[in-house]
């Protein structure tokens, strides 16, 4: 089954710790400059909160496999008003799974009349340095990291419009692949009953 994009509901957050977790120690320190503990990953995930933090998720077979994290700043003199930070565990990474999370959080933040966004990745995440260049980033070196901000235009029709449609699609999709899992759940319940 082909990856669904969508964003994640405030009882999905347990499933990016998951995702957050599998990740291999290599992607672990490109998605946090890192290499983070589990326990310190446990910890992140518990000071995120809804709806001020974002998270939109690529699933696969049922599972995030996945994730952009879109964070508000609360600072009011920042020039920046949010952060995003990507993570795709190995198998699913260069298939353009990182290229959509990040089209689909910068729709989200410029829905919400966020002007810019920014994002860090290390020098050597060549993956992340194109897709700056993709959804024209202006990127710097700044303190051994390679930091990105995207200046988005205001929110019009088409922006509302385009976000509206990913979400129905998403949904429609998530709907359709629940209903085919519980299908096959029960075809093979229904199986082992007529065994015995």
């Amino acid at each position: 089954m082909r990856p669904s994009f969508r964003k994640l509901l405030p009882y999905e957050y347990a499933d990016y710790e998951s995702h957050l977790l599998r990740l291999s120690a290599a992607d672990r320190a490109a998605r946090f400059h890192a290499g983070l503990t589990d326990e310190a990953i446990r910890r992140h995930c518990r000071k995120l909160r809804w709806p001020t933090d974002r998270l939109i998720g690529c699933f696969a077979d049922g599972d995030l496999r996945g994730a952009v994290e879109l964070r508000s700043i609360s600072n009011p003199d920042a020039p920046v008003f949010a952060e995003l930070a990507v993570s795709v565990e190995g198998p699913y990474q260069g298939h353009g799974v990182g290229t959509e999370l990040v089209r689909r959080a910068l729709l989200v933040a410029r829905n919400r009349a966020m002007p810019c966004v920014a994002m860090t990745s290390l020098p050597n995440n060549g993956r992340m340095l194109e897709i700056g260049r993709r959804f024209d980033g202006r990127s710097s070196l700044e303190d051994d990291s390679i930091f990105t901000d995207y200046r988005l235009d205001r929110p019009d029709a088409a922006s509302i419009l385009q976000e509206l449609a990913d979400d129905g699609i998403a949904f429609l999709f998530a709907g359709v692949e629940r209903w085919q899992r519980s299908l096959a759940a029960w075809t093979v319940g229904r199986e082992r009953r007529a065994a015995t």
